[in-house]
């Protein structure tokens, strides 16, 4: 199976029997979706017998569906861990998993493979994103192969192929293509969709629309599959992942599955060669001589930890870019930690993380002292370029934030040229979309820029160490091969270093704490506003309080501020 680069699930669970040769016939091994109901899936397996298809595997997300009759061209049956395969003893299986715990086990069950399935991916899901489990994950097993399924597009399947995945798992991404039997009305739908229409329902991630169907707060996994049988938005949901907005992409570069797989296979291998030649993220790279750095790297504004200035300047020693943090601090406290970081940095490079919502009267202010202390980068977040324009008129670099590709198309347009691409996984404050997915995107709107060297990116949102880093590299080589400045930027890692203590930037148990979780949540405030939190016994009081407002009656839009008030 180590030959089996790239798999290809007929898309949102349904049984494409046209799509399967088309999908052989490419150097896409076909992957048979049976979907919900017994008598479909059965006829479509009989279909697949009077093709001259030779093999393929097929994909049971429902337990209902394990005791079929299979067809001896059918290789391997890839299911969700946990789920088994009734009469079929001999068959062999690929288990998708959610967890390093599932992939040990899977490996331990004598599994013929696994598939590493992200958060963002469609249908069946866990908790961590395709970033952080291939991290955890792809150093662990060894014994079989593993591919990779969620926020799969050209760059980042290039990456999860050089750093030890066997291949690539696409489902949602091939909706688009004229071989998918999927209906017209439903790829137009797909092709405007940016994947932020995907949500987690009963650990399912599926498309909702204004018009699918009401559903109880506490429906079952096994209750909301009653809602897959078909392709009508106003009586189904349909699993979908917030990889939907690859296919977009994919589809007005390749056109065709055989222009696909090959375009795939040749940015596997051309990724890997252009980031070895360029050594896209190494000290004094482009990016690091243009923000007099020693190496690409940023630490990312965080309130409460990086508003200490002994911490900024050990970061700035370090070689590295550090962001004082103004938040919403005003006055004195605001006016002190700038100056007194410009005054211990002294021409070591530093920057300024603020609030582009921030109310006016208090952007003004930071906006002085800012202006005043001449910091050499500033970090907008939440801000427009319109924000940014008063800091590079003064000389000041400036990054923006940018969440979305809609926002970073409007920023290009409007002349902005520094960015920060934050993906899902970052701590505190949380955008919509996945790392894989939102880096995908914004790589291929930068690519399509006249003059993309005038650029500069950190890449920030589940980076940690060199593998997560060497992933960004790959991704991001053919930015750097057009002269795109790239960089890394870094919150959480720096919570794990001795100076963060020793400066007073945190408390010793506060560190404690950090290095004893295993996991963390997302903390909803108000719909749309997530923060990451270590998962502690606030977190659990957090959730706990908010049920009771909620089940109180009080409206969603106003227990943010209900729960302001209990802290």
């Amino acid at each position: 199976m180590k030959n089996l680069t790239i798999i290809g699930l007929t898309p949102f669970e349904k049984p494409d029997v046209n799509l399967m040769p088309k999908l052989h016939q490419a150097g896409i091994f076909p992957v048979l979706s049976l979907g919900q109901e017994l008598t479909t899936a059965q006829a479509a397996l009989s279909q697949l017998e009077e093709t001259a298809l030779p093999s393929y595997g097929i994909y049971v997300s429902n337990e209902k569906l394990s005791t079929l009759q299979l067809p001896e061209k059918v290789r391997f049956a890839i299911l969700p861990f946990g789920m088994t395969v009734s009469q079929h003893s001999n068959l062999d299986i690929i288990y998708q998993i959610t967890s390093l715990e599932e992939a040990k086990q899977a490996e331990q069950s004598g599994a013929k493979g696994i598939i590493i399935k992200g958060n963002e991916a469609g249908g069946q899901i866990g908790y961590e994103s395709t970033f952080v489990l291939f991290q955890r994950i792809i150093n662990e097993i060894k014994s079989i192969p593993v591919w990779v399924q969620g926020g799969i597009g050209l760059h980042t399947a290039s990456a999860v192929k050089a750093l030890g995945a066997t291949g690539v798992v696409l489902d949602s991404q091939l909706a688009l293509f004229l071989e998918s039997s999927v209906p017209k009305d439903i790829k137009d739908l797909c092709s405007k969709l940016n994947g932020t229409e995907t949500k987690i329902i009963a650990d399912h991630r599926v498309l909702v629309r204004p018009n699918s169907p009401s559903l109880p707060d506490d429906i079952t996994s096994d209750h909301l599959k009653q809602y897959f049988a078909d392709l009508d938005i106003s009586k189904s949901y349909i699993p979908m992942g917030q990889d939907i907005s690859l296919a977009t992409d994919l589809y007005e570069e390749f056109r065709t599955l055989k222009k696909l797989a090959f375009g795939l296979k040749e940015a596997m291998h051309g990724h890997l060669k252009q980031a070895k030649a360029l050594q896209v993220i190494d000290q004094n790279n482009p990016l690091a001589q243009e923000l007099g750095l020693k190496y690409p790297i940023a630490q990312g504004p965080m309130t409460r930890v990086s508003d200490v200035p002994g911490f900024a300047n050990a970061v700035a020693e370090a070689g590295a870019l550090p962001f004082v943090a103004l938040s919403l601090l005003k006055g004195n406290s605001a006016k002190s930690l700038v100056m007194e970081t410009k005054e211990l940095a002294g021409n070591k490079t530093w920057g300024v993380g603020i609030l582009g919502f921030a109310p006016q009267e208090l952007r003004d202010e930071q906006t002085s002292y800012i202006l005043e202390a001449q910091p050499p980068v500033v970090l907008i977040a939440g801000g427009r370029p319109a924000q940014a324009k008063i800091f590079e008129k003064a000389g000041i670099k400036t990054f923006l934030h940018v969440p979305s590709p809609a926002l970073l198309d409007i920023f290009l347009k409007e002349g902005a040229k520094s960015f920060i691409f934050e993906g899902r996984e970052c701590g505190g404050h949380v955008g919509p979309l996945s790392s894989m997915v939102l880096w995908e995107k914004q790589i291929e709107r930068i690519l399509k820029e006249d003059h993309p060297e005038n650029i500069s990116v950190f890449f920030a949102g589940g980076i940690h160490n060199d593998f997560s880093t060497a992933f960004v590299s790959i991704m991001a080589a053919p930015l750097a091969a057009r002269g795109v400045k790239v960089g890394v930027l870094m919150g959480t890692a720096y919570l794990y270093t001795q100076e963060a203590v020793q400066t007073g930037a945190i408390q010793e148990e506060f560190q404690l704490q950090a290095m004893q979780a295993k996991d963390t949540v997302l903390l909803e405030t108000a719909p749309g506003h997530e923060t990451r939190c270590l998962n502690t016994s606030f977190a659990n009081h957090f959730n706990t309080e908010k049920a009771k407002l909620l089940a109180a009656g009080t409206d969603k839009k106003k227990y943010g501020k209900s729960w302001k008030n209990l802290m």
